[in-house]
């Protein structure tokens, strides 16, 4: 193949849309420093970033909301054509004297009594009212399946329906055209049921899902999203949107973790994982997909409910403390590029001749009006499989008469081997992150 350049990509404020996020979250505890992200943020080329609201952060004294350390990060966002989105939480200290950690993190107000309930309202207020014409989206609470962020109660699906129409409200007493969201971390059948068959229809705009995984297509919600949205429609909730609102893999795991054990990691492991989860949440119609996060949280211990954590998996596409780029950083940009603009899922058939006992995952998209192919191997992340020749790839079915392929984790380009009679690719690439195949006039270089 001749390599005849790279993948140009933009910063955000140059992409008119995209579907990617970033997740921009614990500003709140301060266990980030947002200043030394801004610069690359406005590069990455993302057009979304969840945005914790902090309540113990805003509200010190009672009745008194301060909202200028928010401020400053939502508006730097906005400037730089990125489109924050609200998750709405925690606790606050000085109306939960019990809670135990300083952030009141995970502490339901709907536990506390009409006095809390009360006074959580008062703040909602005030942050709808702050925020009206800058954020349209608000999802509301944490995780709440999860024992972390149900203090002092448990998670309970009718719980959290209540919680969520109550808050829902007030937004939409200021912002009338607000959406209101849903966050879980899992997606347990028995949990979506009761939920579903409990708030009522028109409560809820959007539903945010945190799957991780050791296989990126593998996202437990990817199986039953169908039987969800069958769900909603049976209870009468129409054209709610199922969101990526978390997902991710970390660059290095303490020893333990749950998602490796042994511990340890890689950049390249956590960009391939990247890679793949992007692709495999758009072939399946998500309309946002989030990565967790911006960067590692190395500044301060990360506090949940009633677990603090000294050193947790590095999520971030920055490395912590001295915020420069990781792997996956570049990664999302060019994501960022090729899922910009108008783009279609599509089912074109085209095969991929390679012998090799790993499934071999297929997809394609129609962006601006061009086809868009991709193609790689489900093998194990952390096996680090290299990208060999030999794959024989028949497009004749795709509108692309002069192919070009693009490199998804280096960004390289290549005029491959081309049989213009058959329309096949000979000898092309394959292994275990995408490869793109479209036509030369499709992206820059």
């Amino acid at each position: 193949m001749n390599k005849i350049g790279v993948l140009k990509t933009y910063a955000s404020k140059d992409i008119d849309k995209n579907p990617v996020s970033i997740g921009f979250e614990c500003m709140d505890r301060d266990v980030i420093n947002p200043e030394k992200c801004y610069k690359l943020l406005g590069e990455s080329g993302v057009k979304h970033a969840r945005c914790q609201t902090g309540w113990f952060k805003c509200e010190k004294q009672k009745g008194v909301y301060d909202f200028e350390w928010l401020d400053k990060i939502i508006d730097t966002i906005i400037s730089m054509g990125i489109k924050p989105w609200f998750n709405v939480g925690f606790g606050n200290p000085i109306y939960m004297p019990d809670a135990p950690n300083p952030s009141a993190v995970g502490c339901m107000p709907i536990f506390y009594g009409d006095d809390v309930v009360e006074a959580w309202k008062n703040y909602i207020r005030a942050l709808a009212k702050h925020y009206k014409g800058r954020v349209e989206y608000f999802e509301i609470w944490n995780e709440t399946d999860l024992v972390h962020f149900c203090y002092p109660g448990k998670p309970d699906p009718k719980t959290y329906a209540e919680f969520i129409v109550m808050t829902g409200d007030v937004i939409k007493e200021i912002i009338p055209d607000a959406k209101i969201g849903a966050c879980t971390a899992g997606s347990q059948l028995h949990y979506m049921v009761d939920f579903i068959s409990t708030i009522p229809a028109g409560k809820l705009d959007f539903y945010g899902f945190h799957t991780y995984g050791i296989m990126p297509e593998d996202c437990p919600i990817i199986g039953k999203y169908k039987i969800y949205k069958e769900l909603l429609n049976y209870y009468g909730h129409k054209n709610v949107e199922f969101w990526t609102g978390e997902c991710g893999h970390a660059s290095w795991h303490p020893k333990g973790h749950w998602l490796l054990a042994d511990g340890g990691g890689s950049e390249r492991r956590q960009a391939v994982w990247q890679l793949r989860r992007y692709f495999s949440d758009f072939q399946k119609g998500f309309p946002i997909v989030s990565f967790f996060q911006i960067a590692d949280m190395m500044e301060k211990p990360y506090e949940k409910a009633k677990e603090v954590l000294a050193e947790p998996a590095r999520q971030g596409i920055l490395n912590g403390k001295v915020y420069t780029p990781k792997l996956s950083y570049y990664t999302i940009s060019r994501l960022s590029t090729v899922f910009s603009g108008d783009f279609e899922i599509t089912d074109i058939d085209f095969s991929v001749d390679f012998e090799s006992e790993a499934q071999k995952v297929k997809m394609s998209y129609n962006r601006n009006g061009k086809d868009v192919l991709a193609y790689w191997l489900k093998l194990e992340i952390a096996k680090e499989t290299p990208l060999t020749n030999g794959a024989e790839i028949d497009i004749s079915n795709a509108n692309i008469n002069e192919p070009v392929l693009i490199d998804m984790f280096d960004g390289s380009v290549y005029e491959p081997e081309f049989d213009t009679t058959t329309k096949t690719i000979k000898n092309a690439p394959i292994g275990d992150y995408p490869i793109i195949i479209c036509d030369k006039s499709t992206f820059e270089f």
